[in-house]
């Protein structure tokens, strides 16, 4: 092996240079439940290649209109919710259904381009 990382898009899945992906929470934990199921640490960079951007663009779109519009139906719910009855236990409930909306958004999860190491560095 030569000690140069892989790189792969996500996209495609193909080994392919691209602008690199950020290390967010979600790609950390993700990783993080492969090691420990696996026990394989791959440690490859994800990056989106030129000819995926459009797509990717696209579904980063989708994921966040997605976001906004699950935290809206959760708030909405919750409001009713405490309009109904203002209790700690509805209030729990509210908080929950909150919460819930807005992970749903994540089984469509499209990570943030790391915008700053294509340019070769931050400012």
């Amino acid at each position: 092996m030569d000690g140069r990382q892989k790189t792969y898009c996500i996209v495609c899945g193909n080994e392919k240079k691209g602008i690199g992906i950020r290390n967010d929470r979600v790609i950390e934990g993700i990783r993080w439940i492969k090691t420990k199921i696996t026990g394989a640490k791959s440690n490859n960079k994800l990056v989106v290649c030129r000819d995926c951007y459009k797509k990717y663009s696209a579904s980063k779109k989708r994921f966040d209109s997605r976001k906004r519009l699950y935290l809206a139906l959760g708030l909405i719910f919750a409001v009713l919710i405490l309009i109904a009855k203002m209790t700690v236990i509805s209030l729990a409930f509210a908080i929950f259904m909150v919460v819930l909306l807005y992970l749903f958004a994540f089984f469509n999860y499209v990570p943030d381009l790391d915008v700053d190491s294509a340019r070769g560095g931050g400012r």
